[in-house]
């Protein structure tokens, strides 16, 4: 049995060089100094203490049908004898229902294994797992709501290392999101945290995405407007103008759209495409920005009283 190793701090993953999605994975019945591999969060993956210890395969206790008994409620006869070979009755024999199993038990085995052991890697601490999960609004947020997820699986590596490495260790190599993911996961979180009371969404697409700032007025401004006024009426009506109070201006403060088919939206800025040195160090990064976006987003501002609408203060 070929398996890949890789060494770490505490033990060694390992892997059958034969095992597919599509194969039964023997490894996990070979013993590494009588000591079962445990299960990992990679599928077909295993860690053991000692890759290098004895490798045996492990039969665990079982038991095999030896003869026929017959059933209690039964009594014996000539031609219903109490106990039967398993080699007289078949499935179709009509006296099947009759009888039950007289069952052997069969010990737990060892047998010697030949493995060969490539060791593709080894790192200096412990190998853990490291998920990314980030629940995000598709097209039709109101209706569908977080239905989708940014996952480990949207990571994409550089090519060598996408070619080279083995899966378990993906979240080990330099990383990163597209933009489309990583305007997706920015989207959501503006949605879920912003404060409306502050800032609000003009433009919620899963293409573009606009940030404005409610900032208060110094002084309420009147405006006149007729109330009678519509654009879609064929019914003219007498104006009625009535006199009202502005007392807040908006002003885009941020936008943003992802790369789709090799485009970006119009003339929006496009979506950074997160980055980092591992998975663990791309969570960090996507987290730190998020919390200073909204940070920022949810600052609150108001007019300068001395500059007439030109400038604004933080309350």
């Amino acid at each position: 049995m070929k398996i890949t190793a890789i060494k770490t701090s505490d033990g060694y993953f390992i892997k059958s060089a034969e095992a597919t999605n599509y194969s039964n994975d023997s490894l996990k019945n070979i013993h590494f100094g009588r000591v079962a591999p445990e299960s990992t969060w990679k599928p077909h993956w295993y860690k053991v203490a000692d890759v290098y210890a004895k490798a045996e395969k492990y039969t665990p206790p079982t038991q095999k049908p030896i003869s026929y008994i017959l059933k209690p409620e039964y009594v014996a006869t000539d031609a219903l004898p109490k106990e039967v070979p398993l080699s007289e009755i078949d499935w179709e024999d009509s006296r099947r229902g009759l009888y039950d199993y007289v069952m052997q038990d069969i010990p737990d085995s060892y047998e010697d294994v030949e493995i060969e052991i490539s060791l593709v890697a080894e790192l200096e601490g412990k190998l853990v797992q490291e998920t990314i999960l980030y629940p995000v609004y598709g097209r039709y947020p109101a209706s569908e709501g977080k239905s989708w997820r940014v996952t480990n699986s949207q990571i994409k590596l550089g090519l060598v290392d996408e070619i080279t490495t083995p899966e378990i260790l993906r979240e080990e190599r330099p990383c990163e999101l597209s933009t489309k993911d990583s305007y997706a996961i920015i989207r959501t979180y503006i949605k879920d945290h912003i404060d409306p009371k502050v800032a609000t969404i003009s433009s919620d697409y899963d293409f573009c995405l606009t940030v404005e700032k409610r900032i208060p007025l110094a002084e309420k401004e009147t405006y006149r407007i007729d109330e009678n006024f519509d654009f879609f009426s064929k019914r003219k009506r007498k104006p009625k103008m009535v006199t009202r109070y502005r007392v807040e201006r908006k002003k885009e403060i941020y936008k943003i759209a992802p790369r789709i088919d090799g485009k970006v939206y119009s003339n929006y800025p496009e979506a950074p495409a997160f980055r980092g040195e591992n998975a663990r160090n791309l969570k960090a990064n996507i987290d730190e920005y998020l919390q200073e976006l909204i940070k920022e987003i949810n600052r609150p501002l108001h007019d300068c009283p001395h500059c007439n609408g030109m400038g604004v203060v933080e309350k």
